[in-house]
């Protein structure tokens, strides 16, 4: 199974040095959005300039605008 690594990004990106063991790319797509409501629902900033980079095999798969994610109410 392929490993996915996760990057948060705001300019600069906080490294995912170990990432994820997925089976595929639906799967990582939905731990990305998992990962991104975790993150808005723990804190009050403001998250639109960040975004979601996932990596598979040093590919870019997506960059998830985090304004675009509906988080959890």
């Amino acid at each position: 199974m392929p490993r996915y690594h996760f990057l948060v990004c705001d300019g600069d990106c906080i490294q995912d040095e170990d990432g994820v063991i997925l089976p595929d790319n639906q799967t990582a797509r939905a731990h990305a959005m998992q990962i991104i409501h975790e993150l808005q629902k723990g804190d009050e900033e403001s998250w639109d300039r960040y975004t979601m980079e996932v990596m598979r095999e040093g590919q870019l798969l997506w960059r998830i605008p985090f304004e675009v994610s509906d988080p959890p109410r």
